[in-house]
């Protein structure tokens, strides 16, 4: 089900164009895989359950400031953001899927946040944001970061939000030239191969780790 509304205002015999659209949408009885019980023979039973909600806007500017007899140009810009949530994911009692990933971080549809959280480790921090640092000398981690036991959200990939130019130049509806520029701003991407390579020291910001102190 889904709500939208726009305008399309047009400027100067269409040299000047505006367009721009609100929408609110929400999806029901989503395809998601939800646990079953392991006695049934499986992990996991794909069924049409969850509720997803997006809602953003559009907005797009048509300009053609040159229109002679022979040739014209024209310039397009579009900016979109949206913003997803996870109502529902069907059984009160399941407040997160997992959707895929590796080992220590994943993706999660997880109740209550944006659709593509990515969850996994990290520093263990107090009630002021501050990473906690192991303070026992007999730890055997003294002087480092405390891992915090429970893993949590470490970003998400959907953007904050996305846009476009696109300029062209056109000579006798003959020959046409024109140039693109995708712009996506936020989003994040777990690097699964670094974390591995850093993990088993085989990164160049391990190296100092590593060395043995010179006498």
């Amino acid at each position: 089900s889904s709500f939208e509304a726009g305008a399309d205002l047009r400027f100067i015999q269409n040299r000047i164009g505006v367009d721009i659209t609100y929408y609110s949408s929400k999806s029901n009885d989503q395809i998601l895989p939800s646990p079953v019980a392991g006695s049934t023979g499986y992990q996991y039973a794909i069924q049409n359950t969850g509720s997803i909600s997006n809602k953003g806007w559009e907005l797009e500017l048509n300009l053609t400031p040159v229109k002679k007899k022979n040739w014209e140009w024209n310039i397009s810009t579009n900016w979109s953001t949206n913003k997803s949530l996870v109502v529902s994911l069907g059984d009160t009692s399941i407040k997160a899927l997992f959707l895929g990933g590796f080992e220590g971080s994943a993706i999660y549809a997880v109740v209550g946040e944006e659709y593509g959280s990515i969850y996994g480790g990290r520093r263990l921090r107090d009630g002021n944001g501050n990473v906690v640092i192991d303070d026992d000398p007999n730890s055997g981690n003294y002087g480092y970061p405390i891992v915090d036991n429970q893993v949590g959200e470490i970003g998400n990939v959907n953007p904050d939000w996305i846009g476009g130019l696109n300029t062209g130049f056109t000579w006798k509806d003959m020959i046409s030239l024109s140039a693109t520029v995708d712009i996506r701003k936020g989003g994040d991407i777990w690097n699964g191969t670094k974390g591995a390579l850093t993990f088993f020291g085989r990164t160049p910001n391990t190296v100092s780790a590593l060395e043995t102190p010179s006498e």
